[in-house]
């Protein structure tokens, strides 16, 4: 959760996960959670963890991935049955311990995590009110001014959490899957529209609540539901949780590129199989098919099933190709400050396998086009270093023509390339033989095959229809 975007950016970035645990040594199931969802947040990693009717709580957080944070000594001596976790992907400026979550909020021993985004406008009107009270943000997050907007109106109304949070859905509006540890429970809860993903899955200890399903198989939690939004959940030790509806009813706004692109492959998400979902994109693409293409590619790792999906759509007559080696030990690119080290910085991610490239017409299949910047870089290695033919660029979504304030790092208006240029254009601009794009009609089919009502995902980086002021 960071509310400044890097106008440097190169591609979409998510901006954080968040985990919370009851029952058993929490720390070491939240660890396992952390680690299965960093491709979430790659930046700072942290925990807090307290026990059951009990108010103390103890924190650790750190630079860096969960497996660089939190070695076997320091999840031993986070002892406790109550744990809330996050991972953040930073996207303005270099990630730092001040924007590091949990926030721990004291004198009321308050720890909050969330993901999510508060627009511009209401994040600057939400801060001037702290301000005048006095109260001041130590660094520039979103998290932070949750937890300290909720700390301030328990003490202001002598009340607990479960009573401020109603406060806080009516006040700020955003997106926000958050969990919080105070007072020795659990606390877990979604925006009234449910823009950002949050689950639910059971242990054999008690309870955990996660970002995405995939966090529940190294810790064996049995999927139970989504949290649904508008909805608090408060769990007191490894009792049932106690469900308490406070905004609800209204028509959910689901953010649909975590169907697209966010999620990992082996989650549910909204419902959906992510898997199966960006394979039946891949097949919608493949229903033109380029005259005399040899094979098809995906960049690698998102759209790996939409490409194998494309090829099973013409029984392999266009077989499926890894065209592209991904190193994944390089570190990110939206942030390094001069374009031509963000443009070797993807060259050292990704390269041509020149024995499957080499003279070849190649359909090249990726998720989402954002500056362009990566995509015109990928196709110049692949004409140069792989001496490709030819090269047909397939896009598994809509163009991308405004920029998203709800928790997804985009560029604005002006630096996407679809909000300023026609799709022939972009074709010249990215310098290809052909491209082609999944529309807007065909991803609502897709939602709708199913099983869920298009109107109720949140598509407004596609069609700039906003489910909130911005």
């Amino acid at each position: 959760m960071d509310n400044r975007c890097d106008e440097n950016q190169v591609e979409f970035g998510e901006k954080c996960a968040v985990v919370g645990v009851v029952g058993g040594q929490a720390s070491f199931t939240c660890y396992a959670c952390l680690r299965a969802l960093c491709h979430r947040g790659q930046d700072s990693t942290g925990m807090v963890v307290g026990r059951s009717y009990d108010p103390l709580l103890r924190e650790h957080k750190g630079l860096g991935l969960a497996s660089q944070v939190f070695f076997p000594d320091v999840l031993a001596s986070l002892v406790g049955d109550l744990a809330s976790g996050h991972n953040r992907y930073a996207t303005a400026g270099p990630p730092d311990l001040a924007n590091a979550q949990p926030h721990l909020i004291y004198p009321v021993g308050l720890a909050y995590a969330g993901n999510g985004d508060i627009p511009p406008i209401h994040f600057s009107s939400l801060v001037a009110g702290l301000k005048a009270q006095g109260i001041r943000l130590s660094s520039d997050n979103d998290g932070e001014l949750i937890a300290r907007f909720l700390a301030r109106t328990m003490e202001e109304q002598c009340c607990s959490l479960e009573q401020a949070v109603p406060r806080m859905m009516e006040e700020v509006i955003g997106s926000y899957a958050s969990v919080a540890l105070h007072g020795g429970q659990l606390y877990a809860w979604r925006d009234p529209l449910g823009i950002r993903p949050l689950v639910l899955g059971k242990t054999a200890d008690g309870w955990v609540v996660a970002s995405e399903t995939c966090a529940f198989g190294l810790v064996s939690a049995k999927f139970q539901r989504d949290v649904y939004p508008g909805e608090l959940l408060v769990f007191r030790g490894k009792e049932e949780p106690r469900i308490i509806p406070i905004k609800t009813g209204l028509i959910p706004k689901q953010c649909v590129f975590e169907l697209i692109y966010f999620s990992r492959p082996d989650s549910i998400c909204f419902g959906i199989p992510v898997s199966s979902f960006r394979k039946h994109l891949g097949s919608l693409l493949a229903e033109d098919v380029p005259i005399g293409v040899d094979c098809v590619a995906p960049v690698p790792d998102s759209s790996n099933y939409s490409a194998l999906a494309f090829a099973e759509a013409t029984n392999f007559r266009v077989p499926y190709v890894m065209a592209l080696l991904r190193d994944h030990y390089v570190g990110r690119t939206f942030i390094l400050p001069v374009q031509i080290m963000r443009d070797e910085t993807v060259r050292l991610k990704l390269s041509p396998v020149v024995t499957e490239t080499k003279g070849r017409s190649i359909v090249l299949v990726d998720d989402s086009i954002v500056r362009g910047t990566t995509a015109r870089q990928i196709v110049r290695m692949l004409r140069t270093d792989g001496e490709a033919r030819e090269i047909h660029l397939r896009i598994a979504s809509p163009p991308t023509r405004f920029p998203c304030h709800y928790g997804i790092a985009t560029p604005t208006t002006a630096h996407l390339l679809a909000s300023r240029m026609s799709i022939e254009e972009m074709r010249r601009h990215l310098e290809v033989d052909s491209l082609q794009f999944i529309s807007v009609d065909q991803l609502n089919s897709a939602l709708q095959r199913f099983g869920q009502d298009p109107n109720h995902f949140c598509k407004a980086c596609f069609d700039g229809q906003y489910p909130t002021t911005i």
